[in-house]
């Protein structure tokens, strides 16, 4: 089986008056280096990229803002692992169930994917939850259990 590849377009420096432009590339699993310390956005624009309220806008701005977020993939991919990457979640509520990365078998419930090391558990009511052939005391709230 061969790498997975996708036809795309790769910003670039250039010369331009935008300062960038675009190449065709065919990319694989490979190393994307950042465009953080080459673009720049126009300094004398404010980049709006994560303002919520416009009425109250920062009073900052320094040469070296960018608008540019090279760092956004990465810090999402923390905030996956941190939040739900390797955990299994049951929630109760009013009598139902919300799973992620798990499923409710005949001895209880049981893990999908790959093994958590995290089991979160909002409970209505004190009790015992079987997960992966373990039993674990959980009180009324939330439980983070470490398996």
């Amino acid at each position: 089986m061969g790498i997975s590849c996708i036809k795309g377009k790769k910003m670039v420096p250039s010369e331009n008056k935008r300062g960038y432009d675009f190449e065709e590339v065919i990319i694989g699993e490979e190393y994307l280096p950042t465009i953080s310390d080459w673009y720049k956005c126009n300094p004398k624009k404010f980049v709006f990229q994560y303002i919520r309220n416009f009425n109250r806008l920062p009073g900052r701005h320094s040469s070296d803002y960018g608008g540019s977020c090279d760092n956004d993939v990465n810090e999402h991919f923390k905030c996956m692992e941190e939040t739900v990457l390797k955990k299994a979640f049951i929630h109760f509520e009013n009598g139902k169930e919300l799973l992620y990365g798990c499923k409710k078998s005949e001895s209880g419930y049981i893990s999908m994917g790959d093994e958590p090391s995290v089991l979160v558990v909002r409970a209505e009511s004190s009790g015992i939850v079987a997960f992966n052939s373990e039993k674990y005391k959980v009180k009324k709230g939330i439980n983070i259990i470490n398996i």
